[in-house]
């Protein structure tokens, strides 16, 4: 009995000597990373698979910025459809299923933009705003080539720019 006791007592011990170093773990634990919708870039005389295939490179490129998690159009898209069938089914009637697929569209910033035809190229247009703010925390617009290739070239730069 007594050996259970103190078997228990060094256990305790010990537990409490480490935490205070699992507090210390889960305060260093990274924050999570901030949330960025990119919504449907608009096109002004640009073939839809060429706005496509921008919009779809700019939203790789707000994914590959350091701590950014991006949510793509097509996100939002499976999202709603997701949405629409689960209550149109009733499989999702419940507020916590609700709330579930909400979560998918939130983010703490949103990216709008253009891609438009100059000339020979394309000019792409962005914006970066802050929450439901009226004005774009910071906006880019660059030329780029009309090409697939320097397409996936250059709209990784331009998405940093965007960032810096």
């Amino acid at each position: 009995m007594v050996r259970a006791a103190r078997h228990t007592v060094g256990r305790a011990l010990l537990l409490a000597a480490f935490l205070p170093a699992a507090d210390a773990v889960a305060e260093a634990a990274p924050p999570a990373p901030l949330r960025v919708a990119l919504r449907t870039l608009r096109a002004e005389g640009v073939e839809p698979s060429v706005a496509s295939f921008v919009q779809s490179a700019v939203c790789t490129g707000i994914g590959r910025q350091k701590d950014v998690e991006a949510v793509c159009p097509e996100d939002l898209e499976a999202a709603a459809e997701v949405a629409r069938a689960s209550t149109a089914f009733g499989t999702c009637t419940s507020d916590e299923c609700l709330k579930k697929l909400e979560e998918v569209a939130k983010a703490d910033r949103r990216v709008t933009g253009e891609v438009s035809r100059s000339g020979d190229g394309l000019v792409l247009t962005l914006a970066l705003w802050e929450g439901e703010a009226a004005r774009p925390e910071r906006k880019i617009s660059e030329r780029i080539p009309s090409d697939p290739e320097g397409l996936l070239e250059r709209i990784p730069e331009v998405v940093r720019k965007l960032f810096q």
